[in-house]
């Protein structure tokens, strides 16, 4: 190593020792900067024209330059999202290897232990899901590489495209078997007659390859459905467990919707009703007031409807 280039490599051989020790680097990032060095020491050690080498060494420089900078906020930014697509990838990667193991021993146990031939979902329709996932993330890939936008940070997204899309089939798989296979178990289930029309014409072989290659479509309709269903359970304890404001509250509504339905009926010439028809009425006015006293909220708004029923056949 020549006089011109030694003060150089001592420089940055100080410099990267100062960046390793502040802890701002991985480990592996480190080691490279290191051997880096190393390599290019040796080879000025070598070199019969060391002045070949110079930009070798700028290169270095700048890239330690680089390093010393205060991180701006695209790196933060980028730093961050390779951290969460690590901990995604862990995390979709563990549950899924979960699920499909359980599944595998609950299928190869089954006669043994009378369990279920595949607790999560047939194998077969998981083959097919899984088929369609990895053609849905090899799309987006292809995409991404002819645009140049090669980053590992995405691999975190596609895993869990592989949960999801497993998930999603084993959901359908299940829901679909429930289905009745006759119209009287639909009728008796409350169902549509023709809901066992599913169950039977459905080919979910495909189905599954479908659901896997669409995964990000199904997973929109799949966000409206679960909107539905927390509607759904919102009303069940919303009428289960009413507090005692909203009871006084729906009290006061019915009462008022009571004086209304009073005015209306003021105004109806009940000259051309028989006695038994203005009796009637007199009767459900008297029996929705005295729930209303009582708090039956819902037994007088039954009442209620019934008058407006009886009034409207007055009219």
């Amino acid at each position: 190593m020549n006089e011109t280039h030694a003060p150089l490599l001592n420089n940055l051989k100080s410099r990267i020792d100062t960046l390793v020790q502040s802890g701002n680097l991985d480990e592996k990032s480190a080691e490279q900067l290191v051997k880096r060095w190393g390599n290019l020491s040796k080879r000025l050690s070598k070199a019969k024209d060391p002045l070949s080498l110079e930009p070798k060494i700028a290169g270095l420089t700048a890239y330690v330059a680089f390093l010393e900078a205060p991180p701006s906020l695209q790196r933060v930014k980028e730093t961050k999202a390779q951290k969460a697509s690590e901990l995604m990838t862990t995390l979709s990667l563990s549950a899924l290897l979960v699920l499909i193991s359980t599944n595998w021993l609950s299928m190869l146990f089954s006669d043994k232990y009378n369990w279920p031939n595949g607790w999560f979902i047939s194998d077969v329709y998981l083959g097919f899901a899984l088929a369609g996932v990895l053609i849905n993330i090899l799309l987006r890939l292809r995409n991404r590489i002819q645009r140049g936008d090669w980053e590992n940070k995405y691999w975190g997204t596609h895993v869990s495209r592989i949960l999801q899309a497993t998930v999603y089939a084993a959901l359908i798989y299940w829901f679909v078997g429930f289905l009745p296979d006759t119209a009287e178990k639909c009728t008796a289930r409350g169902l549509d007659e023709l809901c066992w029309q599913t169950r039977v014409n459905i080919p979910f072989a495909p189905a599954a390859l479908l659901i896997g290659l669409f995964v990000h479509l199904v997973e929109e309709a799949l966000v409206g459905v679960g909107e539905r269903f927390v509607d759904m359970i919102s009303a069940l304890f919303s009428t289960q467990f009413v507090g005692s404001r909203q009871k006084e509250a729906k009290n006061q509504e019915l009462r008022k919707q009571l004086e209304a339905l009073r005015g209306q009926y003021s105004q109806v010439d009940i000259s051309n009703l028989d006695v038994d028809k203005k009796q009637g009425i007199k009767q459900l006015f008297e029996d929705a007031l005295s729930l209303l006293q009582s708090n039956e909220n819902d037994q007088a708004e039954s009442k209620l409807q019934e008058l407006v029923l009886e009034m409207k056949t007055a009219t």
